[in-house]
């Protein structure tokens, strides 16, 4: 039986969370967060989507949003390095995981035609 590959994106939401006031990831853009509308932008062209946070306070409150694939990075040094280390550990469990897309949460204006551009150059 052959394994479907996969593409996976990542989204760091590593703000410093405190409280939903204070993460930008959580600004409401006609109802929408700015985290829901790169999600789900992203959701239209991989596989699956992880998402990288500081703590399990801000893993509750995006869980509620998104769903499950709410990864905390736990590492002492928490920057964007370690967070793309949680990712990379994460998908190595995830069979068929061939390409790994990584992007800020709060890029809601990403466009699809540039993602489509960087998986067509994949070797």
């Amino acid at each position: 039986m052959q394994i479907k590959k996969l593409k996976i994106a990542v989204l760091l939401a590593d703000s410093n969370f405190s409280s939903i006031d204070t993460d930008k990831n959580l600004l409401q853009i006609y109802g929408e967060s700015i985290l829901q509308i790169t999600y789900y932008r992203l959701k239209t062209i991989f596989d699956k989507i992880l998402i990288v946070v500081n703590n399990f306070d801000q893993q509750s409150v995006y869980s509620r949003q998104l769903g499950d694939d709410i990864l905390v990075n736990l590492n002492e040094n928490k920057n964007e390095l370690t967070a793309a280390l949680t990712a990379l550990q994460a998908c190595k469990n995830i069979p068929g995981a061939e390409f790994i897309f990584f992007a800020r949460a709060n890029m809601p204006l990403i466009e699809k035609k540039a993602i489509d551009l960087i998986l067509k150059k994949q070797v």
